[in-house]
C-alpha cells in the first residue's frame, strides 16, 4: 500500500495533448512545478491553467473562465494533500479514500463551460466531449480537419470584409451628410448676402443728387410778387415749387 500511496500522483513535466487533460495529469504537472521548479502554489496553478486552456481550445470546446480553472486546480491540490497527509495509515477508511482519489485522477479534469454541449454546433466535438467524460476518457484528438479549418478561415475573412464595407459605408454616409449640410449653409448665406448686399449683381439705387442752390429771386420777380400781393410765406412756397 505504501507504493500505491507514493504513486497516487507522479510528477510530469508535460501533458501529451492527445486527449483532454485528466485530473491526474493536471495534478502531476502541478506537483512537478512545485517540487522541481520550486514554484508557489499560486504561480504553479496559473501556469498549469494556461496549458489546460490551450488543450481545451485545441479540442474546440468552450471552457470556464481562467480564474475558475485556477481555483479548481488549487482545490484538487488541497484534496490531494489531505489524502497524502494520512498516507502512513493503513485503515480501511484511508485505503478507500486513496482508491477513490486514484480513480478520480484517471478521469477528465472537467472544466467545460456550463451548457457547452447546447452551444456547440459541431457534432464531432460534442461526441468527443461526451466520450472524454466517460471513465477512462474514451477517444483521442484527431489531426487537424483541413476542410473545416479552411471553411472557418473563409468565414472569418468574409466577416472581416463585411466589417470593412460597413465601416466604409458609414464613413461615406457621414461625409455626404456633412457635404449636404455645408451646401445648405452656403446657399443660405448667399441668399442672405444677395438680399442685403449690392455686390451680387443687383444695381444699387443711385443717391439723390442735391439740387443746385440757384438765386431765382430777381428784382422783377420780387416786383411781380408785390403786385399780386403775395405774402412772404407764400412767396417762399411758390419759389420752392418752381425750383
Amino acid at each position: 500500500m505504501a507504493s500505491k500511496r507514493r504513486y497516487l500522483c507522479a510528477p510530469i513535466n508535460e501533458i501529451s495533448g492527445a486527449q483532454l487533460p485528466s485530473s491526474g495529469e493536471v495534478l502531476g504537472l502541478l506537483t512537478y512545478k512545485l517540487d522541481v521548479e520550486k514554484m508557489t502554489v499560486v504561480d504553479a496553478s496559473r501556469k498549469v491553467s494556461k496549458i489546460v486552456e490551450a488543450l481545451w481550445a485545441k479540442a474546440r470546446i468552450p471552457m470556464q473562465r481562467i480564474d475558475t480553472v485556477v481555483k479548481n486546480i488549487q482545490t484538487l491540490y488541497k484534496e490531494y494533500t489531505l489524502v497524502r497527509k494520512n498516507k502512513a495509515r493503513t485503515t480501511g477508511t484511508q485505503v478507500k479514500r486513496e482508491e477513490e482519489f486514484k480513480e478520480r485522477l484517471a478521469n477528465l479534469f472537467d472544466v467545460a463551460k456550463a451548457g457547452a454541449l447546447e452551444t456547440m454546433t459541431n457534432e464531432e466535438d460534442k461526441a468527443f466531449l461526451l466520450a472524454q467524460r466517460e471513465p477512462g476518457r474514451r477517444g483521442r484528438m484527431g489531426g487537424v480537419d483541413t476542410a473545416l479549418a479552411a471553411q472557418e478561415q473563409r468565414s472569418s475573412q468574409r466577416q472581416a470584409t463585411q466589417e470593412v464595407r460597413k465601416r466604409r459605408a458609414e464613413e461615406e454616409a457621414s461625409t455626404s451628410a456633412a457635404r449636404v449640410q455645408l451646401e445648405d449653409s452656403s446657399s443660405t448665406s448667399s441668399s442672405t448676402s444677395a438680399e442685403g448686399s449690392p455686390t451680387l449683381g443687383i444695381s444699387p439705387v443711385p443717391p439723390k443728387r442735391p439740387r443746385a442752390n440757384l438765386n431765382i429771386v430777381t428784382p422783377d420777380v420780387a416786383a411781380s410778387l408785390d403786385r399780386v400781393k403775395v405774402s412772404d410765406r407764400g412767396a417762399v412756397f411758390v419759389l420752392t415749387e418752381t425750383n
